[in-house]
């Protein structure tokens, strides 16, 4: 399956984007990437608060945020529904994963273009 270099990169951008504004400052945002069972992992990891169990389902909904308490620095909703969105097209998968401090949202994209 052909990947799109550019779309791949938006999504990345996103959770990036994601994992920095709600991090505390000077804090450090990791991320892995591995290959395993014919799948390429990446994980972005950021020490923030993490989202809140009863919110998990929904983060990938459109215009969906945790934080009601909106900033001028907040986002529309939109980066990880997009997100999201391009990895399921390029048939990976995106998810919350467990993760004792912080956030870690961790991306499978098939090797051979398989889910």
């Amino acid at each position: 399956m052909p990947v799109s270099r550019a779309l791949i990169e938006q999504a990345l951008f996103n959770i990036i984007d994601n994992a920095l504004r709600y991090s505390p400052a000077n804090t450090i945002v990791t991320i892995h990437v591995y290959s395993q069972s014919n799948n390429i992992y990446i994980d972005i990891k950021d020490q923030g608060e993490g989202i809140p169990l009863k919110h998990a389902h929904k983060i990938f909904d459109l215009f969906y945020t945790t934080h009601e308490d909106k900033k001028s620095d907040s986002g529309s909703g939109l980066g990880l529904a997009v997100a999201n969105g391009v990895i399921r097209a390029h048939q990976g998968r995106i998810e919350l994963a467990h993760s004792e401090i912080g956030c870690l949202m961790r991306i499978r994209l098939p090797v051979d273009g398989g889910e």
